[in-house]
């Protein structure tokens, strides 16, 4: 009797579309990219990636170099980042429940708003 091995892989869901939106806004550099490209396959649950530090190491890169990198994905909105660590934008990729992908999109949306509606620009 042949018993079945099971594997469990992440399932991280990319959207595509936003990922051509991405590359026409603000291409990345070189190592922006290398970056990035090495968090998309390091995703856990809820879209939590390393830091720069684990990433220069994976990437044998230099610190300051991926720091760099990573200021520029959260500037342009790829990565953010809270009390918990670095997430990649729950629009970009997910992995995790819908219901726990929305609750993100929220956050990340009310994250970005200005405190207050004067600051508004519309």
């Amino acid at each position: 009797m042949v018993s079945e091995v099971k594997h469990e892989y992440p399932k991280v869901v990319i959207y595509d579309h936003v990922l051509a939106d991405i590359s026409k806004a603000r291409p990345l550099t070189g190592e922006e990219y290398r970056v990035f490209m090495c968090l998309l396959g390091k995703v856990k649950r809820d879209n939590t990636v390393p830091g720069p530090s684990e990433t220069a190491k994976e990437l044998d890169l230099r610190q300051p170099n991926v720091s760099r990198a990573y200021g520029e994905l959260l500037k342009y909105g790829y990565l953010l980042k809270d009390d918990k660590g670095y997430h990649i934008h729950p629009m970009i990729a997910w992995y995790g429940s819908e219901s726990r992908r929305i609750q993100a999109i929220e956050k990340a949306l009310i994250a970005t708003l200005p405190a207050s509606p004067y600051e508004w620009k519309g």
